[in-house]
Order: C-alpha cells, then structure tokens, then sequence
C-alpha cells in the first residue's frame, strides 16, 4: 500500500454563485435615526435598514421586512440595494425565489459598478440561471469585476481561461488571474497557482513555489492543498522529505473530509510511515475512504476483513466491500471476490459465482483472474470442462505478465492435439487484441 506519486489534474469547474450577504451597516447611527431617516426616503437609510432585518442585527431576523427595505432603496438607484435585493432573490428570502428578477437587480447593480453584482451576473451566465447560459458574456462580467479588484472574480476569470469558456484557452492568463486571486487570500485561486506550478502550466515549473502556494491554501483550510502538500513532503518535491510532516498534512486533510488523504492516511497507520503504526486507525480511515467511494480502500478493507488481519475474520464485511469495489471496475476487487467464493479464506465455496468474478476480472486484463479461469475449464469447477478454453486463458494470461500461467500452459499443452493447441493460440490471440483494446482503446474511442 503505497502512497500515490502523482498530483491530481486541475478541477477547472465554475465556482458555484458565492453569494455574500446583504452587506455592511454603519454603525455610527442608532436604530431610531435608521428608522426615521429610512421612513423620510433615504435610500442609504433604507439599505441600512434592510441590512439590520436581514442579518438580525439589533432586531429579530426578518427577511420579509429586510426584501422591503431593500427593496425601496434599490429602487432609489442605490447599486449596494440592488445587488442586495438580487441576493434575497437568487436565495428566495423575503421573497419567492426568482433567478430572472435577480439577475434584473444583479445587471442594475453591476452597472452602478457594484463589483460582487457582476461577479454574480457572471456565474448566471455561466450557470444559465435567470438567462441563457453565455460563457462570453460571464467571462465579460467576471472581468469587470475582476479588475474592479474582486478576489473571487480574478479566480474565475482564471478557470475561464484555464478550461477556454467563453475566451481561447490560455495558460498564462489563467495564472496571472489566479495569482491575482491568490494575492486576495482566495485559497482556491492559491490552490490552482500551486498545481500550475505543480504541472508547469502557464509558469515555469517551480516545485518550491509549488509548495509555497500549497501551503498558503492549506493553513486556510484548503483540504486539496493539504492533501497535496503531504505528498510534496512525502516525496521530497520542493520541500525536503519529512514522513511525519507528511502525515501531519495528510491528517488535516482527512479530517477535513478529503477521500484521497483518507485513504493516503490509514495507508500510513498500517505501514508506520510518519506515524506510530496503528491498525485500528488504519482500519478507521480505511473506512472513511471506502464510505466515499474509494475503490482502493474498499479493497483493502475487504482484503482485512478476509484474512482476518487487525480486525476480526468477517467473511460477509470482506464480500460487501470486495463487492463496492468490484461495482466501480476494480478488477483486483473482483478477482478477491473470485478468491472468496473459491473458498479461500475459509469462505463457503460457490464456484459457479467464483467463475463469474473471476471472468469479469479476466475480460478487465487481469492475469491472476485469467489464470484462475483457466484452471476453473481446465477442472471443470463451476464451468463446463474445455481443455482448449482453459489453454487458450492460459496463454493470455502469460501475455499479460502472470509468471505462473507459463508452467499451466505447458502442462496442459502436452495432453492436447496439435489442432486443439492451434485452436487455443488462436483464441488467445483473439482474447488478448480484444483486452488490449478494451484497456486501452483507440483514439476515436477515447472522445465518446
């Protein structure tokens, strides 16, 4: 169980509509001077007022009162009420939620020069919320709002360019926006400066300062960052190599929910690597990883619960998580599976299903499972007996690297025709094109 070596590709997805809230009061004026001076028509007042309801400040929280203030202020031309009322709208407070209607307000705002009003303009151009989805017309808005100096607009600005929405692909531009981001403090922006020059993309390859931008995500809380900050010390890229470091890093994450560094952490429970060995730990985070989906760690929890090492022997717990790996294409997952109703272990066997796991790892190119499937036609356990099928997944299975499949092949190759061994060869080189194309299909398969 070893640690991954490589960085995870850029998650280049628009950020979803941040939407902050109504904004700010002054606090150098009482609530009675609010209320008066709102009551005579001063849209500031108004604003002020609505704010007060709206985050329940010096009064009970009431969105319907603070979606009327607003409301009267924005419609006085105030761009702070106008994107506010556009808030209340996109998040149906105060009033019924209504994506065209905030977009109304947003566009009112934004060209008042409400900077967070064309942020959100952008992302319902980006999403098609409220209007027809338009990445040229949201890279438009997050730009103005960008070089209006909004962190959050310079970071999608960058995925823009990064991912080409709405403008030609360009890695530069995507750095220098998200550098721009990352000097505003937005983790994500330092996030994605970090794998750039992680990757090398629109920068010089430069794994200290790789490190550097990681490191400023993760003390954000940047689980990602912190995930990928532990393998930099776990490997020694751009930082020197400290397990415990690591590990450290690793945990953060972890317990921040990152999968990956859950199951990158119980790795190290179960190794002693960067912490004191603990299999019940190990097992822990194990299963955090497999709960979300990480087909390794499903493996591996079923790998423990079958040979009963660290927990209890549970040959039912081993079957469910070989089983949850096994679903996703594991193929290492359905050949265990295989193994478990093969009998081993000590499992009840049921060879008919022990071929069926055993054929699905083959077909995936897994040499073990050919191996085994041919030694199942070759007895004729759980499959009617084929001397030529079972040479024929012998043969495949040695062209795929099982050292053992050789020896098989050659034993039973000596009780057999010449015809019935050029049968086999031909089907073995049938079997082994259609394995190979199916792991590693063409280049027009490839765009499906």
């Amino acid at each position: 169980m070893s640690v991954r070596t490589t960085l995870p590709a850029i998650t280049l997805l628009l950020a979803a509509g941040l939407l902050t809230a109504c904004g700010e009061r002054t606090p150098d004026r009482s609530l009675a001077e609010i209320r008066e001076a709102a009551r005579t028509g001063d849209p500031a007042a108004q604003y002020e007022l609505g704010v007060i309801y709206g985050r329940g400040e010096l009064v009970a929280r009431d969105d319907l009162e603070a979606a009327r203030w607003l409301r009267k202020a924005a419609e006085g031309g105030l761009a702070e009420a106008q994107y506010g009322l556009g808030v209340l709208y996109d998040r149906g407070r105060g009033v019924e939620r209504d994506p065209g209607k905030a977009v109304g307000w947003y566009r009112e705002a934004a060209r008042g020069g409400s900077a967070p009003a064309q942020l959100n303009l952008g992302f319902a151009y980006a999403a098609g919320e409220g209007v027809e989805r338009d990445y040229s017309e949201a890279v438009d808005w997050f730009r103005r709002a960008a070089e209006a100096g909004h962190g959050l607009a310079c970071y999608n600005l960058g995925l823009s360019y990064a991912r080409g929405r709405g403008v030609d692909r360009d890695d530069r531009e995507a750095a220098r926006w998200f550098r721009e981001a990352a000097d505003r403090g937005i983790d994500r922006a330092r996030y994605e400066l970090a794998l750039m020059y992680s990757l090398g993309r629109g920068v010089d390859r430069d794994d200290r300062e790789a490190a550097r931008w990681f490191r400023k995500a993760a003390e954000q809380g940047n689980v990602r960052a912190g995930y990928n900050l532990g393998l930099m010390y776990a490997h020694g890229i751009g930082v020197g190599p400290d397990d415990r470091e690591a590990a450290r890093w690793f945990r953060r994450a972890a317990e921040g929910g990152d999968a990956g560094a859950q199951f990158t952490l119980a790795s190290l429970y179960a190794a002693g690597r960067g912490v004191d060995q603990d299999f019940g730990e190990a097992v822990t985070w194990y299963e955090r990883a497999a709960d979300q989906k990480i087909a390794p760690a499903q493996l591996n929890l079923g790998l423990i619960y079958a040979r009963g090492e660290f927990v209890g022997q549970d040959y039912r717990k081993a079957e469910k998580w070989f089983g949850k790996a096994a679903e996703q294409g594991s193929a290492e997952a359905q050949y265990n599976l295989g193994r478990l109703h093969d009998g081993f272990w000590g499992f009840e066997r049921d060879y008919p299903e022990a071929a069926l796991w055993y054929r699905r790892a083959a077909e995936l190119g897994y040499a073990p499972a050919m191996t085994a499937l041919g030694s199942f036609y070759e007895s004729g356990r759980g499959l009617p007996p084929d001397r030529t099928e079972a040479a024929s997944w012998y043969l495949a299975a040695a062209a795929f690297g099982d050292d053992t499949a050789g020896g098989k092949w050659n034993g039973l190759q000596e009780t057999m025709s010449p015809d019935e061994r050029e049968e086999a060869e031909r089907r073995a080189r049938s079997l082994t094109e259609e394995i190979s194309r199916r792991r590693d299909p063409r280049p027009e398969d490839r765009s499906r």
